[in-house]
């Protein structure tokens, strides 16, 4: 496979492991050929690789798609989606979820990646909307300073730093890769 086969979000099997694809770039150095690195996120344990291209063949892309589940509930290190389409239900191991578990609020619909009609992932957007469900009241910083932030647990059980103006039922944004306070949604 060659680098101009490669694509983010991609499914590959390396000798016989599920990884998909997070990330790719060629690096070009003087007269030399250059070189692919990509960026690989292991389905089976959530593990993420940077490997050279030239040295992980021969590469198998998996056949795979997204489809829209609901999440119901989780118990011990398992996740309970049901299917909108078929409403079958499915257990994923919260391994294969990785930091994604942080922003699953039950009764949400989320897009899952599905190989072998088997959901192996979840796929969230750069950034999620999360209502506050417990903060102190809002308050202005103290003359002089001006990050000042507080504690605010959101509908998914998260605690996050917030500015002191967020209140109870407020919507922010967090940035899915961090956790991390984005904005306020008006």
């Amino acid at each position: 496979m060659s680098s101009n086969e490669i694509n983010r979000g991609m499914l590959i099997r390396i000798h016989g492991d599920l990884y998909q694809v997070t990330d790719f770039g060629e690096q070009h150095t003087g007269k030399q050929k250059s070189k692919t690195h990509v960026t690989l996120r292991n389905l089976r344990n959530g593990h993420v690789t940077d490997k050279l291209l030239e040295t992980i063949q021969p590469i198998e892309e998996v056949p795979h798609e997204i489809r829209e589940m609901q999440y119901l509930y989780s118990s011990a290190d398992e996740f309970t989606f049901m299917d909108n389409e078929t409403f079958e239900q499915h257990t994923v191991p919260s391994s294969k979820l990785g930091q994604a578990t942080r922003f699953l609020v039950e009764g949400e619909a989320y897009r899952v990646f599905c190989a072998n009609d088997l959901p192996i992932n979840l796929e969230l957007p750069d950034a999620v909307v999360m209502k506050v469900t417990d903060t102190a009241p809002p308050s202005h910083a103290p003359s002089g300073s001006s990050n000042v932030t507080k504690e605010a647990v959101i509908a998914s059980g998260m605690t996050v730093r917030v500015p002191l103006f967020v209140k109870n039922g407020d919507s922010i944004r967090l940035d899915t890769t961090t956790g991390k306070y984005v904005g306020k949604e008006s």
